[in-house]
């Protein structure tokens, strides 16, 4: 097992150093700030961001709910492309990455909530108020990422009982912008970004072409083979958005994407190796992996004098294909072939308020979606494996299909006393029809059909006070809810049942020094209940409603500019996240206040950027990662971590270079465990992205 966590002094003397080199460097150019005209030293201040996570445009600083923006100058500052990367930097989030993007297997915990390894999210993933099936999307050509924090049900429904992400991409205007951008790093990465806007057709017709390739030879060493590209992972994908204004009140807006990811899947080493020789893996198959997807929506919009009217036309396919060795060694022992199709088509319809002055506003909505999944499981047993006698070799392959329908209603008002206290509540009733068929009989197992119809009330309280122009007050009651399903592969065609939560909540957020300085915090307590686990019955992993869970913790998020061109932000969270009462079924297992598995109990983020007057910047990012436990046993943690990235640029009119590190300080660290004692084998641990240093350069229309 791994040796216990050690304080590396000269690891956290360079951290520290690297930090104050920011702070250090400005005083040579302390002049240009004095140059400055009075009126531009007093006019600067942090920018306002308008954001739309909760399904109607408001000030993120009026928003009584626990919300973290992240503007597309913030990822560009922070390095960050990927959701690998996203998740690292908001607060109280944690991805526990378990392969390569088109795996499916990944863990993304919100305020101690996780899905504990059922296929279905815990949390939503939204692209434009269209909901995705996973969350390993580009963030490509985006302008904002919305995080909300806390069950979500109200508004979203299904698989929102930790929280929604909402991502925002850039909409086409009137004038032509364009930039192409290219890069070269570590292992070989080439990378090549571009997007193209402006208009077609008077000013009427827009559009936006965004586009994205990158290929690499991945950091992953298979002993095995002498091979040190073993991973070579590449990764394309496009998008096309035409906007159409007839009017100054109506809108169309028309959207294509496609992605393709695909590489080798050799992503895991043995723990005993780890800290020694963490990108060192020795197996016999090297597999595959290999993510499509695709979508086109519409959006047509109405804004009149007092209502707004708002259609989401949407089609989405996701195919997934995970062929890897499962045994993780040189034995031709065991494999695993699964393949996942996701077909969804969705329509939402949402009437609300559109004059911001009244007391009154509303939102009142109706959704509805049909999706089909596909999946196909392959075990394989070889030759070598340590139970031949029971389990000849050969493959063990099962099938199944689940046609979805769901409808919902949905509304919320909210009301503001004597300008000073403002009462929102809201409600949504959510139904949910599957019809699940399914053959293991080639794999020992049975053939049936199933269905079952799952229901759901979800209400929301929230009382603000909002009589100080400088910040709110807020406290507030949410249920969130997941929905049930089937089980796929072991105890195939078993149901288990949703699960829910309730979040309380108290918040502050507020803005000083002329909006120089925001410091919001909130705390919360959240009660999970018919929680959907991960249970294992000592070969395989199935799900199971495992009793009850509760998670409380706080956050506090603070930005600054205390300068012109200095910009300093910090985000810390702590979560406290326990089964209170989880007793296997059929077993004697009691994992009752054990720590629930792919939690962090503290997520911290630090980042400061600099500009200066002549065109050249810097930031860096500290990310830090608690203690997380693997297992439902807890008999398996990975220690706290951090990594820094650091970035020094130049940026002109008409074109930027810079310098980038990730993983500056070269931190060895593992995303998740596998434990396959069970089939006779060790733990093994999936790392984390080691050292990675490029250049970029991109030329600007």
């Amino acid at each position: 097992m791994r040796e216990p966590y050690r304080f590396n002094k000269m690891k956290y003397k360079m951290m520290i150093g690297f930090f104050m080199f920011l702070l250090l460097f400005k005083p040579l150019f302390a002049q240009e700030v004095e140059n400055q005209s009075e009126d531009t030293a007093e006019s600067f201040n942090l920018e306002v961001i308008t954001v739309t996570a909760d399904k109607r445009e408001v000030d993120s600083q009026q928003a009584s709910t626990s919300i973290t923006v992240q503007t597309d100058l913030d990822l560009a500052n922070s390095g960050v492309f990927t959701a690998e990367e996203l998740f690292n930097i908001l607060p109280n989030m944690h991805l526990a990455l378990a392969g390569p993007p088109a795996d499916v297997g990944s863990i993304v915990s919100i305020r101690g909530i996780s899905q504990t390894m059922s296929l279905a999210p815990s949390f939503g993933f939204y692209v434009d108020d269209i909901y995705y099936s996973e969350y390993d999307a580009n963030l490509l050509d985006v302008e904002r990422v919305e995080l909300l924090r806390g069950p979500q049900g109200t508004l979203y429904g299904r698989n929102t009982s930790s929280g929604v992400l909402n991502i925002v991409t850039k909409k086409p205007g009137d004038t032509l912008e364009g930039r192409l951008e290219a890069g070269y790093g570590s292992f070989n990465t080439t990378d090549v970004k571009f997007n193209l806007s402006g208009p077609l057709v008077g000013e009427r017709l827009y559009f936006r072409l965004a586009g994205h390739y990158d290929k690499s030879d991945g950091y992953m060493r298979n002993d095995y083979t002498d091979d040190d590209k073993v991973n070579e992972p590449v990764n394309s994908e496009a998008k096309v958005l035409l906007r159409y204004t007839p009017s100054d009140q109506l809108s169309f807006d028309l959207a294509f994407d496609s992605l393709k990811y695909e590489s080798k899947y050799t992503d895991y080493v043995p723990l005993d190796d780890f800290d020694d020789k963490p990108y060192e893996a020795n197996v016999d198959y090297e597999g595959d992996s290999l993510k499509e997807a695709s979508g086109s929506n519409l959006r047509i919009e109405y804004a009149g004098e007092s209502v707004k009217i708002i259609s989401i036309t949407a089609q989405r396919r996701d195919e997934n294909e995970l062929d890897h060795d499962l045994d993780f060694t040189a034995d031709d022992s065991f494999r695993q072939l699964y393949k996942r199709d996701y077909d969804t088509l969705s329509q939402e319809l949402r009437l609300l308020s559109n004059d911001k002055k009244s007391a009154l506003q509303w939102l009142f909505g109706l959704y509805g979606f049909r999706e089909k999944q596909d999946h196909e499981y392959t075990f394989t047993a070889g030759p070598d494996n340590p139970f031949i006698m029971m389990m000849p070799a050969g493959d063990y392959p099962s099938v199944s299909e689940n046609n979805i329908t769901g409808q919902a209603l949905f509304g919320e008002a909210s009301y503001t006393f004597a300008k000073a206290i403002k009462v929102t509540t809201g409600v949504r009733f959510d139904q949910e029809k599957q019809e699940f068929e399914y053959d293991a009989t080639k794999a020992g197992g049975e053939k049936g059909e199933k269905s079952e119809t799952f229901t759901a009330t979800l209400p929301k309280l929230v009382v603000s006070y909002v009589g100080n122009p400088k910040g709110l007050v807020y406290a507030g009651a949410t249920k969130g809810y997941k929905a049930g399903g089937f089980n796929l592969v072991t105890n195939i065609g078993d149901k288990f049942e949703p699960e829910f939560t309730w979040n309380y909540e108290i918040g502050v957020k507020s803005n000083w020094l002329d909006n120089r300085l925001v410091l919001n915090a909130a705390v919360y307590h959240i009660d999970w209940k018919d929680m959907q686990v991960n249970a294992s019955n000592g070969a395989d992993f199935y799900t199971e409603n495992g009793g009850k869970a509760t998670s409380r913790g706080y956050e506090l998020e603070l930005k600054a500019m205390p300068v012109q061109g200095l910009t300093i932000s910090t985000a810390v969270a702590y979560t406290h996240s326990k089964f209170d009462d989880y007793k296997q079924k059929g077993t004697t297992n009691d994992f009752s206040d054990n720590y629930v598995p792919f939690v962090p109990d503290y997520t911290g983020h630090l980042g400061i950027s600099y500009s200066w007057l002549n065109g050249l910047y810097a930031t860096a990012d500290m990310m830090h990662t608690g203690r997380v436990y693997m297992n439902n046993e807890n008999t398996l943690k990975e220690d706290p971590y951090n990594i820094i990235n650091a970035k020094l640029g130049y940026e002109a009119e008409s074109f930027e270079v810079f310098l980038w590190a990730k993983n500056l300080l070269s931190e060895k660290y593992a995303t998740t465990y596998a434990d396959m004692r069970n089939y006779g084998y060790d733990v093994v641990a999936r790392p984390g992205s080691p050292q990675t240093i490029g250049l970029t350069m991109a030329g600007k229309l």
